[in-house]
């Protein structure tokens, strides 16, 4: 993959180069995005503007349509029956991609027609605010000190969340328990309630309730701090080096005719690549991030590679 690309993972854009001519008689009638999680998670905050966006230029309505649990099975045995006529579109991450390392599962995420990459969003581990460690090496003290003790909410197993806080307790050496969750809004609550230890989320949703004091971030998963939150210290300087996030792409059921993958490209890299959604995703923390079919089957395949590892290490397998 180009390095710009490599680069935008964590923090620059990608422009988009022209696609083949769209099909005349496309759209009819309403698009459905299927979203593997519920309301008010990352995929729905990046993912709706785009929506809006592009039901403005389509000339219909675009709908999302949520279809939580089950790591994103459920979505995506829903898209699988879908008709490849570009009415039925899915929101893909690397939860879905993963999946296919941890157990068998009715769908290959590489035949899926690919349109574009619209976000990465780095993450942040949340933690309650009456926890007693500051920082990252004082909680990954107190892990040790109570072995097995310690939680973290998913949004089920292979999620990011889940091989985030894998990747940090195979590099700290701590054992955590994992409590698996359908949405965000469930882990929030409980973090706040003291009914669970830790969380890592993206910065979007955990900025917010960090300024608003309702929970405290121990560290972010970036390369560098954050301009948006520069008192906020990256796991890296703490001395673990995790630097990841949690990516988010378009893509239409295997068959999607050319004419019609190539009109969704055409006109989500240009909403995704517009000031406006750039603008409003750097407020948020958000890398907004517009690709080709071909980069976008890449990035997916360097991912997957770089998770498959941390999978082996942990002996992870769910079947």
């Amino acid at each position: 993959m180009r390095r710009t690309l490599l680069a935008a993972a964590m923090g620059i854009g990608l422009a988009w180069c022209g696609l083949a001519p769209a099909a005349d008689d496309y759209p009819t009638r309403p698009i459905r995005v299927l979203n593997q999680f519920g309301p008010g998670g990352g995929a729905d905050l990046t993912g709706r503007p785009v929506l809006d966006k592009l039901g403005s230029s389509l000339g219909t309505s675009v709908l999302m349509d949520f279809k939580p649990g089950a790591s994103g099975l459920i979505a995506a045995a829903e898209f699988e029956k879908s008709a490849a006529d570009g009415y039925t579109l899915l929101i893909e991450t690397q939860t879905l991609s993963n999946n296919t390392l941890l157990r068998k599962v009715a769908y290959r995420p590489a035949e899926w027609e690919p349109l574009s990459l619209f976000a990465i969003i780095p993450l942040g581990m949340l933690v309650a605010q009456n926890t007693p460690a500051r920082n990252v090496a004082e909680l990954v003290d107190y892990a040790k000190k109570n072995r097995g003790k310690v939680t973290y909410g998913t949004l089920g197993p292979g999620s990011i969340s889940h091989l985030a806080a894998l990747l940090f307790g195979k590099t700290t050496g701590i054992e955590l328990t994992q409590v698996p969750y359908k949405g965000t809004t469930e882990v929030h609550q409980d973090l706040m309630g003291g009914r669970l230890d830790l969380f890592f989320d993206g910065v979007s949703q955990a900025l917010p309730l960090q300024r608003d004091g309702r929970l405290k971030i121990l560290g972010l998963t970036t390369e560098e701090r954050m301009p948006l939150a520069a008192s906020l210290p990256t796991f890296k300087e703490q001395g673990v080096n995790i630097a990841t996030g949690s990516w988010f792409g378009f893509v239409a059921p295997k068959g999607t005719p050319r004419a019609i993958t190539s009109r969704l490209s055409k006109e989500i890299v240009a909403i995704v690549s517009s000031n406006e959604y750039q603008e409003k995703m750097k407020v948020l923390g958000v890398v907004a991030i517009a690709t080709t079919v071909q980069e976008y089957a890449e990035f997916r395949r360097n991912d997957l590679k770089k998770w498959e590892e941390v999978i082996k290490q942990n002996n992870l397998r769910l079947e």
